[in-house]
């Protein structure tokens, strides 16, 4: 058959006499012997031999959600979608944000989970309650310290001119530190953003809560079938944001107006961790001197919508929708707590000249962008004369401590 391969209708001379006449015959002979062999090899082919760019491969859905990458304009993808998926995939609901409602222009994410159930904490949460205060009254918590500020970030100062006395920074981190010697002495696990004088964007400080409840859940699905496409992916953009360390900017999937789809499944994975919490601390200041005492920070849902049409302040077909599955009640507890216990153990902070010591109003980063329970406390003003001295002396830095460490007993065990 390989002579045939080699045929030459047509040779370099000119046929004589009736060679002419039998070129057609043995061209169609030629072809029908071709047609043959195919068809006998597409008969008896085994079911391994099938072409490759016919199989398709199993593999887990693309998880990037609406395809956009940890800067918001590509990549970091998991594959291919294909006509089927791994069994042992993590569940994400692909779903559509609600209409908007009449008089509003934003659109907002379900309230229902966008991820399967992870993690159960149930059974710890409902241990919790009644648990007598000692050495392991919080065993099973673990709390996520924010110091704010620190290295070329002072915070707020005093005097606004160096060299500075009283800079927000060191004062905070002493305070942190002093708080997690409480803590831990009553079994809580601390974490602290940072423990040294360097600075961290506020997106590096949500990324670090989002990479700390990523860990988690890989560990604990360590030993079980479920593949972790969606954790690899979610670990990629946490590292993105923590290379950018960035305030402005900066927050790649977690940044800016609205909810990109990943940051949704994110925050609805760290709602499955009540037993863990975020409280950031600060140091307030002030144009009038006599304003002073203390300040909470909480956001709810509604309230994060309303702040985000204000920011936005109109149709804008680019935004994304709001996060509406925080946990309000929960939020609202932990700032309630936070206020009642230092209000009753360290009374000189009760706040003076002004604003209310409890207020759900603004969209902090790091209130709105984990799905954590979360608060910020200021925990005095710096421009306060009273306030200042106080913040500067170590036994009350001690009562603050103590107070705050306090009063997450008191929002878990009491």
């Amino acid at each position: 058959m390989s002579r045939l391969y080699d045929y030459k209708p047509y040779g370099d001379e000119p046929q004589k006499g009736g060679g002419s006449g039998m070129l057609l015959p043995v061209l169609l002979l030629v072809i029908v012997l071709l047609l043959a062999l195919i068809l006998y090899k597409v008969a008896t082919r085994s079911p391994d031999e099938t072409p490759a760019t016919l199989r398709r491969t199993t593999t887990e859905r693309t998880t990037a959600g609406d395809g956009t990458g940890a800067d918001g304009s590509g990549g970091l993808t998991s594959g291919e979608p294909t006509t089927t998926e791994d069994p042992n995939r993590i569940e994400i609901l692909d779903d559509e944000p609600e209409p908007t409602r009449l008089g509003e222009f934003l659109q907002r994410w379900p309230a229902d989970p966008a991820i399967e159930t992870l993690h159960d904490s149930r059974a710890l949460i409902d241990s919790l309650a009644g648990r007598p205060d000692g050495s392991t009254s919080l065993q099973g918590v673990t709390v996520i310290l924010d110091p704010g500020h620190g290295g070329i970030d002072g915070g707020t100062v005093y005097p606004s001119s160096p060299p500075h006395t009283h800079v927000e920074k060191d004062i905070v981190l002493d305070l942190a530190r002093r708080t997690r010697a409480y803590l831990e002495a009553r079994g809580a696990e601390v974490v602290m953003t940072r423990d040294s004088d360097e600075w961290f964007s506020i997106y590096h400080r949500a990324a670090q809560a989002g990479q700390l409840i990523l860990d988690r859940t890989r560990a604990a699905l360590a030993g079980t079938p479920k593949t972790t496409t969606w954790l690899d992916d979610m670990d990629r953009y946490m590292a993105h944001i923590r290379s950018l360390n960035q305030d402005r900017g900066g927050g790649a999937i977690i940044g800016g107006a609205g909810t990109q789809r990943q940051a949704r499944e994110l925050y609805d994975l760290q709602r499955q961790y009540p037993e863990v919490i975020f409280i950031s601390l600060h140091i307030n200041s002030y144009t009038d001197p006599a304003v002073g005492g203390l300040q909470v920070y909480y956001l709810t849902n509604e309230t994060y919508f309303n702040y985000e049409a204000v920011t936005v302040g109109g149709p804008d077909p680019n935004m994304k929708p709001v996060y509406q599955n925080y946990d309000g009640d929960a939020r609202y507890n932990l700032a309630m707590a936070v206020v009642n216990t230092l209000s009753i153990d360290v009374p000189e902070t009760k706040t003076v000249g002004g604003p209310e010591p409890l207020i759900n109003d603004r969209g902090f980063v790091v209130l709105k962008c984990m799905g954590l329970n979360t608060v910020l406390v200021e925990v005095g003003y710096m421009t306060n004369p009273d306030d200042r001295a106080r913040l500067a002396d170590p036994a009350y830095l001690d009562r603050l401590a103590a107070a705050l460490g306090r009063s997450v007993y008191q929002y878990y065990c009491q």
